[in-house]
């Protein structure tokens, strides 16, 4: 059920979204893309795979089982969630974990930012997946201690939740 991992970069797993309505869609494939895409580009060492057990094929995990999940198949990112069609595209309810520090927002965030216990709240609504990718990609390399190119991710999100917009305006200072 675990992904093949390269575990010499940053391993980020996907577990399948739920939908919420009738319009069968795939947001992780798109999210895995985007996410390779990216980190590629910027010339951050990732792997990217999906979850390929039916573990959470009726109800999508909880932290601890994200978590647990995780940790036993070398990821240190999960990323999982709900989505539903609209009009607009899709909305998605996107969550992450980070295995070794499910507690925290990650190290070199907990490091930097430790009077921001807020970031560790592990959900976000977006409205597109170019915003759920960058703000995603954007904690993954705070956890690897990549200010610089967090800095230029978040400030690609063109509508930030609530966490994204404290993250932006500490990473600008």
């Amino acid at each position: 059920e675990c992904p093949d991992f390269d575990t010499s970069g940053v391993t980020v797993m996907l577990i399948p979204f739920q939908d919420l309505g009738d319009a069968k869609s795939r947001p992780e494939l798109a999210i895995q893309t985007l996410i390779r895409d990216l980190t590629q580009r910027n010339n951050v060492k990732s792997d990217v795979e999906l979850f390929a057990g039916n573990l959470f094929a009726t109800n999508p995990p909880d932290m601890d089982d994200a978590v647990k999940i995780g940790r036993q198949c070398a990821a240190k990112m999960v990323i999982w969630g709900i989505y539903e069609k609209t009009d607009q595209g899709i909305s998605l309810d996107v969550r992450y974990v980070f295995t070794e520090q499910p507690n925290l927002p990650g190290g070199a965030v907990a490091d930097t930012f430790r009077n921001l216990s807020e970031l560790k709240t592990s959900s976000a609504k977006f409205k597109s997946l170019e915003d759920a990718v960058f703000t995603l990609c954007t904690f993954m390399v705070l956890h690897e201690g990549n200010m610089d190119l967090a800095k230029k991710w978040i400030n690609k999100v063109k509508e930030p939740d609530a966490n994204a917009q404290k993250l932006k305006a500490m990473l600008n200072k």
